[in-house]
């Protein structure tokens, strides 16, 4: 079975078991993201925007170090500077 034309083929019999609560399935953080979720660092930055810290606080600074050391390399379009 298919749940998306393009996704994996799961076994009959696997999802027989799942029904019957006799195996669980385990996904990755980005398992989501297809679906429209936010990343990992955009649901953070959410979170940051909306407690929002001073600028000068270790939440602060460690979230943009964070974005900085994952991000701030990459030429991905800017992503660092479109998240803050």
């Amino acid at each position: 079975m298919r749940f998306y034309s393009d996704g994996p083929n799961i076994p009959d019999s696997l999802l027989t078991k799942r029904d019957r609560g006799r195996v669980v399935f385990l996904c990755g953080a980005g398992v989501s993201i297809n679906s429209g979720m936010p990343s990992f660092f955009e649901l953070t930055k959410h979170v940051v925007d909306f407690f929002d810290p001073p600028k000068n606080s270790n939440v602060y600074i460690d979230f943009i170090k964070l974005l900085s050391d994952n991000y701030g390399g990459r030429s991905s379009g800017n992503y660092l500077g479109r998240l803050i």
